[in-house]
């Protein structure tokens, strides 16, 4: 995490993860159309940071969709208002996953596994699932 992780977005800026950072960062990948994972896995990533301090949490949410969804972009939109959606380009999709370590995600369409920087840390750490268990352990994740 030295030089810091920066991802690349289709819509042009770049989102960047670094140790300075006095905000933890969660990425989720996964696909805006999902019905199952990330369906489930959004609602409790919105939840947490819209439970949290303000400006303590950011959520990113590394949509790998092969093509635009206006609809779902939308609904998305509507009910994650505090989750960045971030879409890099086809080209770009397998490195970023790389660097997150979450190319998993690439083959199964979609991943429950969860990128966690914490502020300040120069460390990243994973989590292999998102639901109700982590939504409750969060408060104890993030003061550790």
């Amino acid at each position: 995490m030295k030089e810091g992780i920066e991802i690349p977005n289709r819509i042009g800026e770049k989102v960047r993860i670094t140790e300075e950072d006095d905000f933890s960062t969660l990425v989720f990948s996964g696909f805006l159309d999902c019905q199952t994972v990330c369906a489930t896995s959004l609602p409790w990533l919105e939840k947490i940071v819209s439970e949290t301090q303000p400006n303590k949490v950011k959520v990113i949410f590394l949509d790998l969709s092969e093509t635009e969804n206006p609809s779902g972009l939308a609904t998305f939109s509507t009910r994650f208002p505090h989750i960045q959606r971030v879409k890099p380009d086809a080209k770009e999709r397998h490195s970023v996953l790389e660097k997150l370590r979450l190319v998993r995600s690439n083959t199964n369409h979609h991943s429950s596994r969860l990128f966690i920087h914490r502020a300040g840390s120069s460390e990243a750490e994973w989590v292999d699932r998102v639901d109700s268990r982590f939504y409750t352990n969060w408060p104890k994740l993030r003061a550790n």
